[in-house]
């Protein structure tokens, strides 16, 4: 079902329809639109930033990233990761 129904004139302007088209499909993933969109792909892209952060501190620091411990780093937000790049370089190990 969509959320928004198209107007007439998105019917006959190939742009405006386009425009609808994706607004629609958009919200039909879960999106309010095209800036709700990239707002939630750069804030994971930043995620995925901090995740690798974390990753290469463990590499210089020369901690083993077990398959329990890469579960507990995927499940960590932004500001987690954050915490937990932070007390990498305070303890120089895995926290506990």
């Amino acid at each position: 079902m969509l959320k928004n129904s198209y107007k007439i004139s998105e019917l006959f302007d190939r742009a405006a329809g386009s425009r609808a088209m994706l607004r629609n499909l958009l919200q039909q993933e879960g999106y309010e639109g095209l800036d709700d969109f990239r707002a939630k792909a750069q804030a994971k892209g930043r995620q995925e930033e901090r995740r690798q952060a974390v990753l290469d501190l463990c590499e210089v620091l020369n901690i083993e990233v077990t398959s329990m411990r890469q579960a507990h780093l995927d499940r960590l937000d932004l500001p987690g990761l954050d915490q937990f790049r932070a007390d990498l370089k305070r303890l120089r190990s895995w926290p506990a």
